[in-house]
């Protein structure tokens, strides 16, 4: 039995002329004549796989930027589907504060000092990293932040400015909660919306001057934290103000058409503001107008540009036919592909 496993070994051994059949031999796996599937490693298998890969990537980046999804996931076929951010409508919020040397925008630094080494870890020693947002019925907005190392600060003064291109404008500080022994202070104070740049400004004792940085504020969630709140929240004028910008209603469009008809200096004016496109003017008119302290948000929580506030620039119909050609184009390339593949798999499998 062993010789006769022995010569069976050799006679393999005597008919593979390109294959090793020593110990540790590479062997190469058996492709089974006919088979459908891979072609063998030859360069028109290569060629196979690297069209295939490429298909695969083309509809992947194709279906990425021809559908476009909402946060959760669905197909947004309307800007007025989008759910409004919270922190543009009345109610209580916790933002995260951002504690900022040189202004935010400009870059510019008011301090005396002129050393931002030192001045931006000071200023992330007095600010803390969450604050709170209250947005009245009228849509007024007042932002709390809590200061460390108020036992050795005083003269606390804020401003503040709508956008890095607007003046400063004071407002009037409240003390909500004071705790010496830990030197800890929560402000309160009156802003145009969360949006807006803050400009502290206040004595240091050991210092023996005037400090000066600034603070902006960003991602609003429901809540108050630990922060002590000054106003009531109507819930009906709440969830009333949320669906309003989530649907954007005639009657919330017609009232802000009729502010803008108002606001025009002459009939001239206002036939033009009627002769721009329908589509375009609805999606302006139902969007949070900045002016009346509404802020439109992003899906990751940063706050929208003012061009992106008016919505998107696409209309219905347009976004419809891109997504047609986009499907046309990925059927086109997936059709040229697959055709190419079976060429070369079948020329492969006759090799």
């Amino acid at each position: 039995m062993t010789k006769t496993g022995t010569g069976k070994a050799a006679g393999s051994c005597g008919a593979a002329r390109s294959t090793s059949c020593g110990e540790g031999a590479a062997r190469a796996l058996p492709v089974r004549p006919g088979a459908v599937g891979w072609v063998p490693s030859t360069r028109a298998g290569m060629a196979a796989r690297v069209l295939l890969l490429a298909a695969l990537c083309c509809c992947l980046l194709g279906s990425a930027a021809v559908l476009p999804a909402t946060g959760n996931g669905s197909f947004l076929t309307s800007p007025l589907q989008a759910l409004p951010a919270w922190g543009e409508t009345h109610g209580i919020y916790t933002l995260t504060a951002t504690p900022h040397y040189r202004h935010p925008v400009t870059g510019v630094i008011e301090d005396s000092g002129q050393n931002p080494g030192i001045g931006q870890g000071m200023t992330e020693s007095v600010l803390a990293d969450q604050a709170l947002l209250e947005v009245d019925e009228r849509g007024q907005h007042f932002i709390t932040v809590r200061y460390s190392l108020m036992d050795n600060i005083e003269d606390v003064q804020i401003a503040y400015q709508k956008d890095a291109q607007s003046e400063w404008l004071p407002t009037p500080v409240t003390v909500m909660r004071e705790d010496m022994k830990e030197g800890i202070a929560d402000l309160r104070f009156a802003v145009s919306d969360e949006k807006a740049i803050v400009r502290a400004e206040f004595y240091v004792i050991p210092m023996g001057r005037v400090v000066v940085f600034y603070s902006d504020f960003h991602h609003p969630e429901p809540g108050s934290g630990d922060f002590l709140t000054s106003i009531s929240v109507n819930q009906d004028i709440a969830a009333a103000q949320r669906e309003q910008a989530a649907q954007g209603t005639a009657a919330g469009a017609g009232a802000a058409a009729d502010t803008a008809a108002g606001a025009a200096a002459d009939d001239a004016a206002r036939a033009a503001a009627d002769a721009a496109a329908p589509a375009a003017q609805g999606t302006e008119l139902a969007s949070p107008d900045p002016d009346a302290g509404l802020v439109v948000y992003r899906n990751d929580g940063s706050a929208a540009a003012e061009d992106e506030q008016r919505g998107p620039v696409f209309n219905l119909g347009s976004e419809t036919l891109l997504l047609v050609a986009g499907v046309v184009a990925l059927v086109v390339i997936a059709a040229v592909v697959g055709f190419v593949w079976l060429r070369v798999a079948r020329k492969g499998r006759v090799q």
